[in-house]
Formats: C-alpha cells, sequence, structure tokens
C-alpha cells in the first residue's frame, strides 16, 4: 500500500502566512458544505473565513480535493461562492455560514493578536507541510488542519503538553 503523502506549501503561501501574523483577528465564520437532498444533514466544514481588525480577510480552505487535499487561502467572495456552488449542482448543495467568533475554539482568539503561525517542516525537502496550522495568540491556540478523510477542514483548540 502506497504511502500517503504530505502536502506541502508553495514558497509565495509561506509568505501569505507570514503576512498573517501581527493581525487581529476581529471574527471568524465557518462555511459548511450542505447536501440538501441528505436526509441525514451530513455536513462538511467547506471554509474559514478570518476577518482582521485592519479590514483585511483571508478564506482558508482544502481547494479541489481532486487535485489534492492541502490548506489554501484565497479572497474567495463568500457570497458568490455560495451562488456558484449552488448554481453548480442545481440547488441540491449549498454553503451555511455560520459566525463562530464568539464560541470555541475561536473565541479565544477573538479580538487577539496573532503572534505565531505552525506547521511541520519537511526536514528532506526544507518545505512547510500544507495539513495543518496552529494559530497561536497569547491567551491561546487553535489548530486548524484537514479533515480526516481530506475532505474540508477541522478546527480545534490546541493544548501544548507541558514537560
Amino acid at each position: 500500500m502506497e504511502a500517503l503523502q504530505r502536502p506541502h506549501f508553495s514558497a509565495h503561501e509561506v509568505e501569505v502566512v507570514e503576512s498573517y501574523i501581527g493581525k487581529t483577528i476581529s471574527n471568524v465564520v465557518h462555511y459548511y458544505w450542505k447536501n440538501k437532498m441528505d436526509s441525514e444533514g451530513i455536513t462538511l466544514l467547506y471554509a474559514v473565513e478570518l476577518f482582521f481588525d485592519d479590514n483585511d480577510f483571508v478564506v482558508i480552505h482544502t481547494g479541489n480535493t481532486e487535485e489534492d487535499a492541502r490548506i489554501r487561502f484565497s479572497d474567495t467572495d463568500m457570497v458568490s461562492e455560495k451562488i456558484a456552488i449552488e448554481n453548480q449542482f442545481n440547488g441540491a448543495i449549498t454553503l451555511v455560514g455560520v459566525d463562530v467568533g464568539k464560541v470555541e475554539p475561536w473565541s479565544i482568539m477573538r479580538g487577539k493578536t496573532i503572534i505565531r503561525m505552525e506547521a511541520d517542516l519537511d526536514k528532506d525537502t526544507q518545505r512547510f507541510f500544507a495539513d495543518y496550522l496552529i494559530f497561536s495568540s497569547k491567551e491561546g491556540e487553535v489548530l486548524l488542519k484537514i479533515g480526516e478523510f481530506g475532505d474540508g477542514l477541522e478546527v480545534h483548540p490546541f493544548y501544548r503538553d507541558e514537560e
């Protein structure tokens, strides 16, 4: 069985990540991919939109998972994205935006300055892996990673082991 290859950030994406250090998160919205035809109501975290106090924002998503699941960054207008998805799937699929800035785990980051963002370094290639990011402020940390099966994102509080 072939080993799963972990994706890497490009040099440009590393610069993008570094550009968010020092910014203050003003709010966070999760966008869930919702299949209206699915009676079980299964949803998937499609994208996370971070808003900053300087009126900048970023949409973090996994892109087209048929190509390669990895964390990506864009300035996508999520209202337009929702309309495009609904049109593409004849209304069977929609995106549902949920303001999560005041709930865990994002509540520990809202109104706080990002002091560090972390990803694993591939020692063989000297490139950073693009399968998770840790957002850190003085008050706490949030882990954003690719979903378990390569679809969508997962977001969790992050706690470091005390040694």
